[in-house]
């Protein structure tokens, strides 16, 4: 059941994460600074939304749904889905990353660029861990203006404790893993919040 559910939703994005792709390398590219390829995990993830909606629009669930198990398994297809968009655009940012250090001499450091993805990362799992429960819960519509406040504040949390941590002077290898860290925490406690909601939904 699960290959089919991706596959559905790959079809359903194909030609949104063209349109995503594109503007995200152009945004890239224009900025010209090192970490403006995390537009591109921002857009990836935002993908999510769009599967969310259609299933909505579609009725998906009250014909998919048959008992607990296949409940499970669809908010479970979900978070994969969630993980191949940012291990695809991950890999990206990272390319645009090397891209930009040659065509405009940004940050070259290897270390450097690879914290920068995570940190693309963690906020982008951030942004799809909150976007799954809360769709679920309050429908594509009504989580709409919610999910877009949480997609800002990770970044202005980020903005806000820059200065902060680089005052604390943290190594480049420990913030790397705190990032994993953060990001694993946030699907895993996502993961098991929306499996409750939908489980409890009612169709």
């Amino acid at each position: 059941m699960t290959k089919a559910l991706l596959y559905k939703d790959i079809v359903a994005i194909k030609k949104y994460a063209a349109m995503m792709l594109l503007l995200g390398v152009v945004c890239t590219l224009l900025l010209r600074s090192s970490g403006s390829s995390l537009i591109i995990m921002v857009y990836a993830s935002s993908l999510l939304m769009t599967t969310l909606a259609i299933d909505e629009r579609d009725f998906f669930y009250r014909r998919a749904v048959s008992d607990k198990g296949n409940r499970k398994a669809i908010v479970v297809e979900k978070y994969i889905l969630l993980l191949i968009l940012l291990i695809v655009s991950g890999v990206m940012a990272l390319i645009m990353e090397m891209v930009l250090s040659r065509l405009y001499g940004t940050e070259t450091n290897g270390l450097v660029i690879a914290t920068t993805v995570l940190t693309g990362l963690a906020l982008s799992s951030f942004a799809g861990g909150v976007t799954i429960p809360m769709t679920l819960k309050f429908g594509a519509e009504k989580a709409r203006i919610l999910i877009i406040v949480c997609y800002l504040l990770p970044a202005v949390a980020v903005m806000w404790t820059q200065e902060k941590l680089s005052a604390i002077e943290l190594s480049v290898p420990l913030l790397m893993v705190m990032l994993i860290v953060f990001s694993v925490s946030v699907l895993t406690v996502s993961a098991f919040v929306s499996i409750r909601i939908f489980q409890s939904k009612d169709l």
